[in-house]
Formats: structure tokens, sequence, C-alpha cells
């Protein structure tokens, strides 16, 4: 199973979990998925010797990064449903001799105490969750007073790419952003943090630009679904490969997933 939507859901059930942490990675080399991490810490102000949480860490690439900002006074947690990140994650981290902790946890029951971090933050997690409300709930609980939360997440329906024909790509823009439990999770966070008591709360719009290798790479799985669903044709669909694949080799090619960076402060 390549289909990323289901990938994240269940990644027990892969059969090549290198398959994730590849993406994972490669998603990490987007100059505006940095530009997306990058803000967050920006916002959330970690310094040395703060504790942070990354919920739905992953196989670790940020809880490397937000160590070498807090330093040996500091400690940064990282938390996955998944053993396998976690195990890949520990890998990672053992690697470059790097003390960071990482547990296996679910969102929406961190089995943390409360009132523990001074930053949180997730990215790319909520989307995937039956109930982000409540996950967002236990990323307040493990805050201290003060304590900043930053989530970046997608609006899937507003998913571009410039496509020749317009009526299939919303069919399919549509069936993406349908084949996540919460595809427009980004658009509900403000309401979502000022319903659970968050002070001083912001909403950025931030787009993920996807080059074509990336784009043809989530989208193909996700696909291979919706042709087993009749949603729509094999043919209809080879029709609108083909075409992205000539305005990629003719460099006319242009897709991205947009979002919002919405933060809060406990209060």
């Amino acid at each position: 199973m390549r289909n990323i939507a289901l990938g994240f859901q269940f990644p027990e059930k892969i059969n090549e979990p290198k398959f994730l942490f590849d993406f994972l990675d490669k998603c990490d080399e987007i100059d505006s998925v940095r530009v997306c991490k990058q803000k967050i810490i920006d916002y959330l102000g970690i310094k040395e010797g703060d504790c942070v949480l990354d919920v739905g860490c992953g196989t670790g690439q940020e809880v490397q990064r937000i160590k070498q900002i807090v330093g040996n006074s500091g400690l940064v947690v990282g938390v996955d449903k998944s053993e396998l990140m976690i195990e890949e994650a520990k890998k990672r981290a053992d690697k470059l001799n790097m003390s960071v902790k990482y547990y296996v946890a679910d969102a929406n029951s961190l089995k943390m105490n409360d009132n523990s971090f001074d930053a949180c933050r997730a990215e790319r997690v909520l989307l995937f969750l039956e109930n982000p409300k409540n996950a967002v709930l236990e990323m307040i609980r493990v805050l201290r007073p003060g304590g900043k939360l930053a989530i970046f997440d997608f609006y899937l329906d507003g998913t571009f790419v410039n496509s020749a024909f317009p009526a299939l790509n919303r069919k399919i823009v549509g069936f993406i952003s349908d084949s996540f439990p919460n595809g427009l999770i980004g658009c509900k966070l403000p309401e979502i943090f000022e319903e659970l008591g968050l002070s001083n709360i912001t909403f950025v719009p931030h787009t993920n630009i996807a080059p074509y290798d990336f784009f043809m790479w989530v989208c193909h799985g996700i696909l291979e679904q919706a042709i087993n669903q009749k949603v729509i044709s094999e043919s209809d669909l080879n029709q609108w490969v083909n075409q992205l694949k000539e305005m990629h080799e003719s460099g006319r090619f242009l897709a991205g997933f947009p979002g919002f960076i919405v933060t809060g402060q406990k209060k």
C-alpha cells in the first residue's frame, strides 16, 4: 500500500514502511515546508532550556532541529502513534548521538503530566485524526500556563494544480481531500483554539508548493483508490497525468497544498 492518506492513518499495515520514511524525508527537502517549520519555531519563541513537545513527530527531523536550539539544558520530546516511526526516530537520533526523548503515544491520549511543556507543535497531523479537537485539548493540557501551541494543517479542498481539465481536476482534488478524515481541518483550527480557551490566537495562511515528482507521488496511491471506487476512469486519469507531465517538461507545472499555521497561548 503506497497510499499516503491510508499509510499515515494505519502505518503498521504498510508492507514497506520505508515508503513513509522516504516520504517524510522528501517533505523535509521542500523549501516551502522548511519555511513553514521555521515559522512555527519563530512563533513558539523556542530558546535554550525550554521543554518542547512535537506531536506526530514521525522520524524526528524537527525534534532534532529543536534540540539544537534548546541545548543540553532543554528537553525535546517527540510522540507518534506508530511504533515504526518511533523506532526509526530513535535510530536516527542515536546515529547523531543526540539526547532527545521519543514515545509511542496517540495524540488523543498523550499520557504525560499536566503543565509539562513550554511549547508544543504539530504539523500535518490533525488531518489524519477522527477527533482533532480532542487532540488539541490534550496538547493544551500538557502545556504550562503561558505556554505556546502552534499547529500547521491543510485545507485540502484548496489544493491547486495548473491542469487543462478543470472539471476533472475538481473531481480529483475533492477525492484527495475526502480521503483524509479531516482534510479541511486547517481552517477550523482558530475556532477550536478559541473554544478551548487559548489566548493571543493568530491565523496565518501558508501553502506547501509541491514539486512535480512529489505531487505525483502524493497523488498516485490515492488516485488508484479513486479508480477502484469508479470515481474517475483510468482513461481520464491517464489524460490528466499525461498533461501534467507535459506541463512539467515545459517548465510550466505548478501545484500546491494550502493550509494555515494557527497559534495560541495557554492562559
